[in-house]
C-alpha cells in the first residue's frame, strides 16, 4: 500500500528529527557543548539549518531531548539499588560491600558509555531552566532509588545511617561529580579504579569494619 502524501511528509520529518538528534549526540560526546552549534549539529546531519527550527528550539531542546531518551537507562540503573536492598531484606548470605558493588559497577559501566553526553547535559543546564530541571530530575532519580535501597538496608539492620535519604543525596552529589570528571571527558580514567573508589567510600560510609570485596 502506497503512503499517503501526509504520511510521506511525517516519515521524511522523523527522519530529519532522528538525524538531527544522532548529530547532536555524536558531536556532544567529542567537543564540549560550548563548542556544538546548530551549525555545525546540521553540517554532520547533512541539512539545512531551516529544519532544524521545526524540531526544536535550540541547542538547549535537543539536550533536554537527548537526556530524556537515557531515560530507560537511568530506570534500570536505579533499579539495581532496589533489588540489592530487596535481597539484603531476604536474607541474602554475602558480605556489606557486596550488596551495593554491583549496582555501584552498572552506575559506572554507564557513566563510561554515557558520560560524555551527561557532561555536556549538565554543562548546557547552566544556561537553560528547562535543560536544568530536567537534570535536576534526572538526579533526583537516583537520589531517591539510592535512598529507598539504603532505607532497606537499614530495616535490615545492616546499616545505621541516621538519615537514609540525606545519605543518599550526599552520595549521588559525590557521585556526579567525580563521575564526571573522570568519565565524562576524554581521555577517560580507568573505570576500574573509579569503581573502586566511589565502592570504598559508599562501603565506608554505610558498614562499618573492613571491605570485603
Amino acid at each position: 500500500m502506497t503512503a499517503s502524501p501526509q504520511g510521506r511528509q511525517r516519515q521524511t520529518s522523523a527522519r530529519s528529527r532522528a538525524a538531527i538528534l544522532e548529530a547532536a549526540n555524536e558531536l556532544l560526546r567529542t567537543q564540549p557543548y560550548r563548542e556544538v552549534s546548530v551549525e555545525s549539529v546540521m553540517a554532520k546531519a547533512d541539512l539545512s539549518r531551516t529544519i532544524f527550527y521545526r524540531h526544536f528550539d535550540g541547542m538547549p531542546s535537543v539536550a533536554l531531548q537527548l537526556l530524556t531518551d537515557l531515560g530507560g537507562d537511568v530506570i534500570e540503573l536505579s533499579s539495581a539499588f532496589s533489588q540489592n536492598a530487596l535481597a539484603a531484606r531476604n536474607g541474602l548470605d554475602a558480605p556489606n560491600s557486596e550488596l551495593i558493588y554491583d549496582s555501584l559497577q552498572k552506575v559506572v559501566q554507564f557513566f563510561a558509555e554515557q558520560g560524555p553526553l551527561v557532561k555536556a547535559v549538565a554543562d548546557a543546564a547552566v544556561e537553560d531552566e528547562d535543560l536544568e530541571a530536567g537534570y535536576e530530575g534526572f538526579l533526583r532519580h537516583f537520589s531517591a532509588e539510592a535512598g529507598n535501597a539504603i532505607a532497606g538496608l537499614a530495616k535490615a539492620g545492616i546499616t545505621d545511617v541516621p538519615d537514609p535519604q540525606a545519605t543518599a543525596e550526599a552520595l549521588t552529589a559525590m557521585n556526579e561529580r567525580y563521575l564526571l570528571r573522570t568519565l565524562g571527558r576524554h581521555p577517560q580514567e580507568d573505570p576500574a579504579v573509579v569503581l573502586k573508589t566511589i565502592h570504598a567510600i559508599w562501603a565506608r560510609t554505610l558498614f562499618s569494619g573492613p571491605l570485603k570485596v
